[in-house]
């Protein structure tokens, strides 16, 4: 089993639901395939794979238990109703496991356990009570409420009181386990299936399972939700903004599957579509505007729409996702300004040092920097209008041909800029072209994965030893490159504010970056820039091109397949330049008018 599927089951409760549904859908596809109704191809070999999976994981979770790695009380609670028939044998002649929290060892009846058969068997009776042996020491029933405990502490019950998407987190893992939940049908299962196989890396696996679903169901929005998903993991792009029109067509209120369709479109660059239906991330219950929600549905009404006049208004912009995605679409804010608006900015406090120095904005609202992730409330904001900043496209009416290309539209203090340069040949060699690298994503992101290079596939380029590199990346990725190469510049010693970060980047000759915050702001900053992306990149790189219209100065390098860095880490190595002047001239060339 592959160590971030344990990971994911040692991480909490919400973990033993894919192994649940794994073993679930083998038993649909299987029950569907004897029944001759399942239209399905190749269902033996995904049986059969499903079957495997469930086996080992089901191994994983049992071990994981004997080493208490699920010791929460909130755990145990989802956990506890849903393990007994899970990790029990099947047949009349298997021999009874024992709890997963009780050593098997140990056949001792705690005070009113009802007492065991010798060979239970299967599917017949589940013990009743399962005991943890841990030193905080309780019980659950195994059946019915999961808040009936014993001998809990009044803070531990409270905690699973309050926590209401418990019993709807363990009933996802029993419905099928228990007949009396009421069973999902068998395309819901296969396209949950599919999505914690995806989860796994099991990309091809997902996709027979998905097609499955489809096949079981032609009206199952979860099975093409899935399939759109898949089909961007292997580069079927066209395949899977047809998959995304068809779920949101099958369930039309749903935001997600809106929005999905929106980020299918634009990395076809079809941007009128896919800015239209971007909109739909504002109904999200997880969108990240640095709003609250209450004050945003009352506030609905005063929402920047297309067409709307803006001379004279007073228009409060709310930034969301990432820091990447601010600074990309900061472009647009002196645009609201050149057509007479009166524009007010709700920003990170970490972004803003840096845009203070956008011109057209004329207030900076951000939380405490004892809150850094406190929102506004907007009913108590003063404004004529209020737009989320990734709406900005959508007003503009931005097309692929028309995305605004004026170049730097962020500046960085030209003094900050000298001292870095002055630390940098000071550190390195004169004459050496100064080569900044970032190859680590955020890794709370979700993607950070995908977008991230092993220090390792870094090899060909870091033995240019013609080069003076220097070290951007922050974090434990930085700390790591500077043991490993302790002759690179290191720029991350210590944690510096934005603004000087940008001043950093902007004193190299060419930043390397892959596709996170830094190489958003070298773009920004109109810094030549070599943008390493992986196969099912971001929307705003496109598919196939060397180029993007948001940013000119920037020459964009694919993996050819998933998880493939070789290539255009070589690509990038034999680009480099040799010295600071060819550097210089690769700045001239990165200036030059965008032909894509």
């Amino acid at each position: 089993m592959p160590t971030a599927s344990l990971n994911r089951l040692a991480a909490g409760e919400d973990a033993l639901v894919p192994v649940l549904w794994l073993y679930e859908a083998s038993a649909v596809l299987a029950r569907e395939q004897n029944r001759g109704t399942l239209a399905a191809p190749k269902a033996d070999q995904l049986i059969a794979e499903l079957q495997a999976l469930r086996i080992d994981a089901r191994g994983a979770v049992h071990a994981r238990l004997d080493l208490g790695v699920f010791d929460g009380p909130a755990r145990v609670a989802v956990l506890l109703p849903q393990l007994g028939r899970l990790l029990r044998p099947r047949g009349r002649n298997a021999t009874f496991l024992g709890s997963p929290f009780e050593p098997a060892r140990d056949r001792r009846r705690v005070a009113g356990e009802p007492r065991q058969p010798r060979n239970p068997g299967y599917p017949r009776r589940r013990p009743e009570f399962f005991t943890d042996t841990s030193p905080r020491g309780f019980s659950f029933r195994a059946h019915g409420d999961i808040r009936q405990y014993t001998a809990m502490p009044e803070a531990r019950r409270t905690e699973i009181a309050e926590a209401s998407d418990l019993r709807t987190l363990a009933r996802s893992g029993s419905l099928m386990l228990n007949p009396n939940a009421g069973a999902p049908p068998p395309a819901e299962v296969l396209a949950l299936a599919a999505r914690h196989l995806l989860d796994r890396g099991r990309v091809e696996l997902a996709h027979d399972v998905a097609g499955a679903a489809s096949a079981e169901n032609p009206d199952c929005a979860n099975a093409y939700s899935v399939m759109h998903v898949v089909c961007d993991e292997l580069g079927k792009w066209v395949k899977g903004l047809r998959h995304a029109r068809r779920a949101a067509e099958l369930q039309p209120k749903s935001a997600q599957l809106r929005y999905n369709l929106a980020l299918s479109a634009l990395r076809l660059d079809d941007y009128g579509i896919g800015f239209e239906r971007m909109e739909a991330r504002i109904d999200k219950p997880d969108w990240t505007g640095l709003a609250i929600a209450p004050s945003r549905a009352a506030e609905r009404h005063r929402l920047l729409r297309p067409g709307v006049p803006m001379n004279g208004k007073r228009i409060l912009v709310v930034c969301e996702q990432g820091l990447g995605d601010c600074i990309m679409f900061a472009r647009y804010l002196s645009m609201l300004a050149a057509r007479g608006a009166h524009v007010a900015l709700v920003c990170s406090p970490l972004l803003r040092s840096l845009f203070e120095r956008i011109d057209g904005i004329e207030t900076i609202l951000s939380p405490p920097s004892n809150q850094p992730f406190a929102k506004i409330n907007l009913s108590r904001a003063e404004f004529d209008l209020w737009a989320p900043l990734l709406s900005l496209p959508y007003y503009f009416g931005t097309e692929f041909g028309t995305v605004p290309d004026e170049i730097p539209y962020l500046t960085v203090d030209p003094a900050r800029v000298a001292a870095w340069r002055a630390r940098y040949e000071a550190a390195g060699r004169s004459g050496f072209a100064k080569i900044g690298l970032v190859f680590h994503a955020n890794p709370a992101s979700a993607s950070a994965g995908q977008r991230s290079i092993p220090l390792a596939d870094l090899a060909p380029m870091l033995a240019r030893a013609d080069i003076d590199w220097v070290n951007l990346q922050g974090g434990a990725a930085g700390r790591e490159l500077a043991a490993a190469h302790p002759e690179i510049i290191d720029a991350t010693k210590e944690e510096v504010p934005l603004d000087e970060f940008a001043a950093a980047i902007a004193a190299t000759d060419i930043l390397v970056s892959v596709d996170t915050m830094a190489a958003h702001c070298a773009g920004a900053l109109g810094h030549p820039l070599l943008l390493l992306v992986p196969y099912s990149p971001h929307w705003a790189w496109g598919i196939g091109r060397a180029r993007t219209p948001w940013y000119r100065t920037a020459r964009i390098y694919r993996q050819p397949a998933r998880c493939k860095w070789v290539a255009p880490i070589r690509a990038v190595a034999e680009m480099l330049p040799a010295s600071a002047e060819q550097g210089s001239e690769i700045h001239d060339e990165a200036s030059a008018p965008l032909t894509l």
